[in-house]
Parts: structure tokens; sequence; C-alpha cells
């Protein structure tokens, strides 16, 4: 009798859907760069046999796989061949859906051939990426398996019978082979996919190994977040996997999701990271990381500058990824978001429900960039002042600054290295430029222009820029020009940024009393040097649209959206320096509290906030507005961030491996809580995302509600 070249896995499928053979990553290659996506998975799969991916095939269809070939004995150890064929179910959509997409039920059909006489083992269920031999399929299984022997003829009782979890043994199936005349040999495996499968969610388990206590550099922390309808984030992490997608369809609630994986051995490790929407890649980074060095190489995503927002305009989707490397001292970390485009959030909302023009732009939640102009490289002049020595010789003009910025100056007067990337990493709150800050919908901006350090030493004034204690980021001019080109580009939004002088470096002028001359002048700008500023910019807006753009007070929050649209007042501007009382609100900053890398610190003070302003909404008293803080600025560990910075990567920002660890908990924190602050609600954070604007969207669809329905305006 000739001997089969392997054994045929046929899916049988009785679900009443249509399915289709799909495709996933399955291991990178041997530079880590590239992930292909495969249909299948294991060396024991004949490829050329398996069907191409994305091909659908009708409800009742019979489905040819692909072969596992027949493993060859070894002398006298037993020999294995296995591997697994991915498929999707597609569930339609309810008639009354909101969405036209299937809802796509991942599956996995595995088959293990063994030269030791024993049954075939087989698998059927729930598709997972950390699927083995020993478990292949751990998040679940479902349907049922049929074998077909050798000979059998057709219509004959031939085949053998079992769910997953409860198998006949090898003697009893041999025994009955032999009662039916059969050979006993395996010739095909039916995958049934019986008429249940239809209602399998697809939950998978996500448990990873134990993170290394002693070492941290060997463990690595993931967080993903997908709110797009149809896209998908999948993750290897050396020798484990997992993906988290959404659909409109599903059960689960969209959450921030965290998985800690432990790097072992001592040779480098692979992470890679994609998205894909409905199969097609449209994103993928990947970093090698090694446990024994700490040492991470990989282009574009171990550089903290790089790892900037990604737009795909075709499918209406915002990408945030970053990468801290902690070198041996932490461990590392890794965020990607994948969300809804929110562009033009607020004209949005108003044409889904017209009623919200009659809401009061008070109500709404706005995300917000901490320090919003901090971005980009480190100012040349800067690095030549502080490589010079000039900035030690004016320490005494600044001894009353801020415990921050005496810090940082000892900090440079000891390294006179690597300066640029050193503060880069203290000074540096954001990574995306204003116009992309702007798309990605934040619509509340922590500014504050000044005169650059080593211009007001020299008693000069130059250009304002936004100022970080002594580092300058954007300047002004250009971030007011970004704005007006932005609105007048997109009509139906509304900006609000706040002025403040807040860790400036020298607040106050001094004269030199040999010469009666200024030996220092103030970094903080006149009313009139910031208003000649605006004047510039509107004069160089890019379209008559933005130049035609009016500018509002903190008088005009409590106004309606529509009026504000329709008198162009679009421009909502609180300066707090020259006006301190001029929009009063409550924030749940204080050095004290976020001084810290403990984010249950600073969640006791947004919890606290929290609990204050529903008292005074309740009451009708105190500050309308509140900024929530998301972000911590662990300043005490500065020596910490110094060392990282002069060992490792251009991915070692200390506020990015905090943005990591707080997101966690802040962005759970807000989806569970109804905000009923009198005024304005800003959640303020570090590297802005799309995930923090659909959390404040989210937050200002439930205060319209609110106020619609207390007014008997709602629907």
């Amino acid at each position: 009798m000739t001997r089969t070249p392997g054994v045929k896995m046929t899916l049988v499928n009785q679900t009443g859907a249509p399915l289709q053979v799909a495709a996933w990553p399955v291991a990178a290659d041997d530079d880590g760069d590239v992930c292909p996506l495969q249909a299948w998975k294991g060396a024991g799969i004949v490829d050329r046999t398996v069907p191409e991916p994305w091909r659908t095939y009708a409800h009742d269809a019979v489905v040819d796989l692909g072969l596992v070939r027949l493993p060859e004995k070894d002398g006298l150890r037993n020999a294995h061949s296995y591997g697994w064929i991915f498929f999707d179910v597609l569930r339609p959509p309810p008639a009354n859906s909101m969405t036209a997409r299937p809802y796509r039920i991942h599956g996995q059909a595995f088959l293990r051939l063994s030269t030791s006489g024993n049954e075939p083992k087989t698998g059927l269920g729930r598709f997972d990426l950390d699927s083995s031999k020993d478990k292949p399929t751990p998040s679940g299984s479902f349907g049922r398996v049929e074998f077909v022997y050798r000979d059998s003829e057709p219509g004959a009782a031939s085949h053998f019978f079992g769910r997953h979890h409860r198998r006949a043994s090898s003697a009893d199936s041999r025994e009955s082979h032999e009662e039916e005349g059969e050979s006993g040999e395996v010739v095909e495996v039916k995958y049934i996919l019986t008429s249940d499968v239809i209602e399998v969610v697809n939950d998978v388990d996500d448990g990873t190994k134990s993170g290394n206590i002693w070492l941290p550099t060997k463990n690595l922390s993931v967080s993903s977040w997908v709110s797009c309808d149809a896209a998908r984030i999948e993750l290897l992490i050396n020798k484990e996997a997992r993906y988290h997608e959404h659909h409109a369809l599903s059960i689960h609630p969209k959450e921030l999701r965290t998985t800690h994986h432990a790097l072992d051995g001592m040779s480098s490790k692979t992470c890679f990271m994609m998205v894909s929407h409905e199969g097609e890649r449209i994103f993928d980074r990947w970093v090698k990381i090694n446990p024994a060095l700490g040492a991470a190489t990989g282009p574009r995503l171990v550089s903290t500058r790089l790892s900037t927002v990604i737009f795909d305009q075709t499918r209406e989707m915002t990408i945030n990824v970053g990468f801290f490397d902690a070198g041996v001292t932490r461990a590392k970390e890794l965020y990607i978001y994948a969300s809804h485009c929110k562009k033009t959030w607020l004209g949005d909302l108003i044409a889904e429900n017209p009623l919200i023009r009659q809401v009061p732009f008070s109500q709404l939640a706005l995300a917000g960039a901490h320090d919003a102009g901090m971005l980009g490289d480190i100012d040349s002049r800067l690095l030549q002042f502080i490589k010079d020595g000039d900035v030690h010789d004016d320490v005494g003009v600044i001894a009353k600054a801020l415990p921050f910025v005496q810090t940082l100056l000892s900090v440079l007067k000891t390294f006179n290295f690597r300066t640029a990337r050193i503060l880069e990493n203290m000074a540096n709150t954001q990574k995306d430029s204003i116009p992309d800050q702007l798309a990605m919908g934040v619509r509340f901006f922590d500014f504050r222009p000044g005169y650059c350090l080593y211009d007001s030493v020299s008693g000069l004034q130059g250009e304002l820029h936004h100022q970080h204690a002594i580092v300058p980021g954007e300047p002004y001019l250009m971030f007011l020009i970004h704005v007006l080109n932005f609105l007048g580009e997109n009509p139906s939004e509304i900006v609000f940024f706040e002025i403040k002088s807040d860790g400036f470096a020298i607040l106050t002028s001094s004269i030199d009393p040999a010469t009666g001359k200024p030996r220092v002048i103030t970094m903080v700008p006149t009313l009139e040097e910031l208003e000649a500023t605006f004047q510039r910019a509107r004069t160089s807006a890019g379209s008559e649209a933005a130049r035609a753009v009016v500018v509002g007070s903190p008088e005009d929050l409590e106004r309606p959206i529509g009026e504000l649209l329709n008198e162009n007042r679009r421009l909502i501007i609180a300066d707090r320096v020259h006006f301190p009382d001029a929009w009063p609100r409550a924030d749940s900053y204080s050095h004290e509290a976020y001084d810290t890398d403990d984010p249950q610190k600073v969640m006791a003070a947004l919890k606290t906030t929290y609990d204050a302003a529903a008292s005074r909404a309740a009451k009708k008293e105190g500050p309308a507005a509140t900024i929530y803080q998301l972000q911590a600025t662990p300043t005490a560990q500065i020596w910490a961030d110094v060392g990282a910075s002069l060992s490792y990567s251009e991915a070692s920002s200390l506020l990015v491996w905090s943005k990591c660890r707080m997101d966690r908990v802040t962005y759970s924190w807000i989806a569970g809580l109804t905000f009923i602050d009198a005024g304005n609600v800003i959640f303020l954070n570090d590297f802005v995302d799309g995930a923090l604007v659909e959390h404040a969207v989210e937050k200002t669809k439930e205060r319209c509600t609110i106020w619609l329905a207390k007014r008997g305006l709602d629907k």
C-alpha cells in the first residue's frame, strides 16, 4: 500500500456564515525588520497546499486547508510534524447595525502527526498566536473533529468522532478500526464548524511569563488601545504574542490593554508591532532588545523624536507609538494606540446632533497638551551657551528659581556630554508638531511664551519661544500661525489656549548698579509684546479665512457654541500671566503630588480634585473649570534620567516611561466617571495621543447630553 505524503486538513462549514482563510504575523525574519503575514504556522505544513488568504468561501463550503507532511522516524526516536492553519468565520451584522462589516470569529485548525503510531493530535478553536504543540488551542475550543482512514468506503461508518475535551484512547480507536476492517491509517482530518460556532467571541488568553524582579532590563511592558472598527494591533514579543482589535459588534468595551513580557537569555530579542485593517497591513515597527546589555536597536522606534503620529486618511485612523529604552535601570515600555481620526470632532458632533450648538462651550471636555510647545531639536544657541559655560556665570541671578531649574543647572555643570539628549529627555513633553496635535483633536494648549535665557542674561530680547525652565521650544509666532491656519481650514472647530510663565528661570529684570543698564531682562513678555506677536501671526497666516478668525476671551466660554461659530470667534485665549483671575480654574497639579514615578500618588491627586469639583458644582461655587493633569513630572528622578541619556538610545526619556505607566490607570479612570464640573474639563497630558482625544470626546458627549436633558432639549 502506498504511503500518503501527508494528512489532509479539511474545513467543513456548518455555521451558516461565510468564511475566509486568514493571515497573521507569525515570526520575524532573521533581521527582525520584516514579519510576513501567513495563513499557517508550523514546519509540518506543506505551504504550497494552503489556500491564499482572504478568499471568501460559502456558508456551506468544504475547504481544503492543506497538508501536514508525514514525519520521518529518526533512528529509535519518535518524530513529529505539526502546524496550524488560520481562518475567519464572517458573522454578518444585524439588520439594524450601524456597520456593514461582518464580525470576524478568528479560528485555527491544528494537526500533529507522530511516528509513534498514536492517533494524530488535533485542535480546533479560537485563534491564539501563543499556541504551542502541547497547548494547540490555549484560548478555547469549538466545533468538532472527524478522522478519515485509508480504504474507507463512501458512506461507511469510518470516522472517528470526538471533541477536544473528550477523545477516545488510541487503543479504543484501533479496536474500532479493526472491527470496521480498516488499516488504522488517518489520511484526512475534518474540522467541523458546527452551527454554535457563529456565537463564539474572540476571547484570547493574554497571560504572559512573570517578569524578572531582579533585572528590570529583562522586562518589557506593552500597552495598546484600539477603537477603529475592524482595526487590529498585532504584537510579537520574543516568543510571546497577542493581538488587540475592536469591532462595532464586539461585546467588549474599548480599553487600554497592558501585558508584561519577560526577555530571557543573553541574545537580542525581536519585538514587533503591526496595525492592520481588514487584513491589510498599514503600519509596523520593530525593535531588538538585548536582555544582557539592555541595549535597544531599531529604526525610528528607538528615537522619541522620530516616533511621531501616523495619520491614515483612507481609514480615518490615528496611530500613536512610543518606546522607552530603560537600559539596565527600569523595565522597558512600549505603547501603540490606533484610534479614530478626530480632526473635526466638534463639527462631527454637531452634525450628529445640531442641538449641541446651543450648549455653552464651557460644557466641553478637551484633550490638552501639557507644555504644548516643547518638542523637536534643542536650540543650538542654548547648547552653545551651555558649552561656553556662560550659564554658570549667572547662577546667582536665578538663585531663587524653581528647584528643578537649580538641579538642571547642576546637572549641566557636571555633564558637558550629550547635552542635547539630556535636555530633550528632561524638557520635551511632546513629540508631535502643533499641526499634528491639532489634527489629532487636541483643543487645549498649555503654552508658555517667553524670551530665551541666553538672550535675557545678555540684556537682549529676541523671539518668543515656549519656555520650559531654561529650555526654549516652539516659537510663539509659529504656534499662532499653525493654530490660525488650522482654524481657517476647519471652520467647525474652536481652539482654546492658556498663556503661563510657570517655571521660567528669570521672572524679573535686574539693573547693573555700575552702568545703570539692565544686567538681565525678564523672560516674561509684556502684554504689548504678546499682542504684537499675534498681529504678526495674523499677517503671516496662510489664507484669508485664517486671518479672519476672531479672538475670544474667557468671558466667551459660557456662550453657546453656535454663537461662537456664527461670529467666527474660534480662538479663545486665557492670559494668566497678565490677567491671573480672568479664568478661574482648579488644577490637580502640585509639586508634592506629581514629583513621583508612582501612578497611585497622581491618582490620589486626581481623585481629590474630582471630588472637590463635584462638590463645587453641586453647591454652585468656586472655580468652574478643572484641569486634570494626567502626566507625572518625576523631577526627583533627574539623575536617573541623565544616566539613561548618557548610556543608551535616543528613546531614553523618563517622561515616555512615566506616560506609559500613567496612561494605564488614568485613561480607565476617566472612562469610568461622569464629570459634572460646571466649567470646562481639561485632560492634560504629555505626548498627546488619539486615545486621550477619544476619552475627552466621549466625556463631551456625556456632558452635552446632560446639559440638554436638564433643559428638556434632548432628542
